[in-house]
């Protein structure tokens, strides 16, 4: 299984391999998938790329709607709710959320070493204007890039076979990591509007 341990940029790189491998198989499978499922595929993939089954990830509870789609990655999500981010690894307790207005949890939250493993983004913007697409993906972009995480995914879906598209997105995030001094490593993945384009990751170090 494709798992996190240390959260370097080796580790990083080397799960962005195993995901596009697992998207543009997905893609072959099921073409006509919606958006929705998409972010549930991601979210999902993801998920199962935490550290231990044990640690604590936040995002939206899974709402995959069809058999034939679930369990498409790994099995079920069982995420109870966002924190920040679509998605985020973190080294506080994992409890339910019921537990987090309790004094034990906090207890614990608040003491030894803390802080978000990974932060992901999944915004595919808008198949019909590339101008609103890239304000949507930045507005996401710019999220990750104010906040600390150890590792960072920004997903996103061009509309555009040349290229240029996708490198207007990362210069643009190039620039907002340098302006706000960030230096952990991101996975920029672009799972293209196309059904019959390939999905494209590269990393910023």
């Amino acid at each position: 299984m494709n798992r996190f341990s240390q959260y370097t940029q080796s580790e990083l790189a080397s799960l962005s391999h195993a995901f596009k491998s697992d998207v543009d198989g997905l893609r072959n499978k099921h073409p006509m998938l919606d958006t929705e499922a998409w972010t549930e595929a991601v979210l999902t993939w993801w998920f199962n790329a935490r550290s231990s089954a044990d640690q604590e990830v936040c995002a939206r509870r899974d709402r995959r709607r069809t058999a034939t789609f679930s369990g498409q990655f790994q099995g079920p999500r069982d995420t109870a709710g966002e924190f920040l981010v679509d998605l985020c690894h973190t080294t506080y307790p994992n409890e339910p959320l019921t537990w987090h207005a309790s004094q034990d949890y906090w207890s614990r939250a608040v003491t030894g070493s803390r802080c978000m493993t990974l932060a992901l983004e999944s915004e595919w913007g808008d198949s019909r204007s590339r101008d609103a697409s890239r304000n949507l993906i930045l507005d996401d972009a710019a999220k990750l890039a104010f906040l600390r995480a150890k590792t960072k995914i920004l997903l996103f879906s061009t509309n555009d076979k040349t290229g240029r598209e996708f490198c207007d997105i990362e210069g643009h995030v190039s620039l907002l990591r340098a302006s706000t001094g960030d230096t952990a490593p991101w996975l920029l993945a672009d799972v293209p509007w196309d059904t019959h384009a390939k999905c494209k990751c590269k990393l910023l170090l």
